[in-house]
């Protein structure tokens, strides 16, 4: 397996794009039940890892850079094939789980299906 010199958490990951979407530290760590602290020193040290700042500070809030553009793009094409590997797997399960909902047209339902 190749070795990645980037030590990238998904929570990490998905706390950038939170703040991308909130446009806002504190609203970010409020959509995501954390204090705000953390949540900047963790966004800080990915900006330190990637040695590029994501985000523009503004007096209410944060804007996207280039550089975090092109990373909230990956960060959603990579939770896009973690569901789409999820449900892959899961499809080939020996126990199928789900919810099944009958449907029939009004009419002949009235007639087939007992009241509820």
């Amino acid at each position: 397996m190749p070795r990645c010199s980037w030590p990238l958490t998904k929570r990490a990951l998905c706390h950038f794009v939170c703040v991308a979407e909130e446009q806002s530290f504190s609203k970010a760590a409020g959509r995501l039940r954390i204090a705000q602290p953390p949540l900047s020193r963790q966004i800080a040290g990915l900006e330190r890892d990637l040695g590029i700042p994501l985000y523009d500070r503004l007096p209410r809030g944060v804007e996207l850079t280039e550089a975090g553009e092109i990373l909230l793009q990956h960060a959603y094409s990579v939770f896009s094939q973690l569901s789409q590997a999820f449900r892959d797997t899961t499809n080939h399960s020996r126990h199928p789980k789900g919810i099944v909902v009958p449907g029939t047209p009004p009419t002949p339902g009235e007639f087939i299906l007992p009241d509820w």
